[in-house]
């Protein structure tokens, strides 16, 4: 029996869940069907290491296909690290979502534990997901320009008083962010409960910590899959949320200024009001995809 292993070790994926180890692997994956190396009948395993998320798989995402006992001796083993320096991106550009689409749901489910706290968030087309990276991220200035809070809640005011809406699903690794959206809509809120704090670069916390840090990422982000709308500041984790519905009418209010997809692929928010498109005009300065920004 032909059998592929895809690994990585801890160190060699150091960064986000879904800006490094899922996009690398999709990209792999596209560079390996493509070459004709294998084809979607191939079977593979995924032993997918990271430092500061441990093993994604099956603890978070699951297998599709469901294989035979194999013999681990005979299996082709290659790194992920070494074939993405073979990968190229996927192309900059929106169908490239669908692309990514199709091979993440040829190979991949997400653990039960997801699909059924996204389900209880109850988020339909009538929700609008807000999604606001108020840490790390939005102060990388070699990646984006910040938006702080008030103007993020500006943006939010605007696009809700021209849109109907039925209630607001709302991600950041802000506690406070999620506390003044809140006051603004009071009842309209939902959330995915959470400690709301930065695990990164191989700092030390507990198992359970990480493990809880790493589901509410992806509770997040799938959760911001099933909106009607998405909203966003730079960020993977949004980005990402159109892969798995490539249909989704996203928005981002702030650049990307690096040719990376797909946190760089997102349409910028548009507005009739000058006061917003001042925001704007330095939020999204130098945005590698929203060239022509008015």
């Amino acid at each position: 029996m032909y059998l592929l292993e895809i690994f990585s070790n801890p160190k060699d994926l150091t960064e986000g869940i879904f800006g490094e180890c899922l996009i690398w692997l999709l990209e792999v994956l596209n560079y390996l069907l493509k070459k004709n190396i294998i084809d979607y009948d191939t079977q593979i395993i995924f032993n997918i290491n990271t430092l500061n998320y441990g093993s994604i798989f099956p603890k978070f995402i699951n297998l599709k296909k469901k294989y035979q006992k194999y013999d681990l001796k005979s299996n082709t083993k290659i790194s992920l690290v070494e074939y993405k320096k073979k990968a190229n991106s996927f192309e900059f550009k929106e169908e490239s979502f669908r692309e990514a689409n199709k091979i993440f749901n040829n190979y991949f489910t997400f653990d039960k534990f997801i699909t059924d706290n996204v389900d209880k968030l109850n988020i339909d087309n009538n929700t609008i997901g807000i999604h606001y990276r108020g840490t790390d991220k939005n102060r990388d200035k070699f990646q984006t320009n910040p938006i702080n809070k008030i103007e993020m809640l500006k943006i939010i005011k605007d696009y809700t008083k021209n849109n109907f809406f039925n209630k607001i699903f709302c991600c950041s690794d802000d506690e406070s962010f999620i506390n003044d959206m809140k006051n603004l809509y009071p009842n309209k809120i939902i959330s995915y409960d959470q400690i709301r704090k930065n695990f990164r670069y191989g700092q030390k916390y507990s198992e359970e910590n990480k493990d809880n840090n790493t589901y509410a990422c992806f509770i997040d982000m799938v959760g911001l899959s099933k909106c009607g709308t998405v909203i966003k500041n730079s960020s993977a984790l949004s980005a990402f949320s159109k892969i798995i519905n490539p249909s989704l009418n996203i928005f981002t209010v702030s650049a990307m200024k690096q040719k990376w997809f797909p946190t760089g692929v997102i349409k910028v928010y548009k507005t009739k009001s000058n006061k917003i498109k001042k925001i704007l005009a330095r939020t999204m300065k130098r945005d590698c995809y929203n060239l022509n920004i008015d």
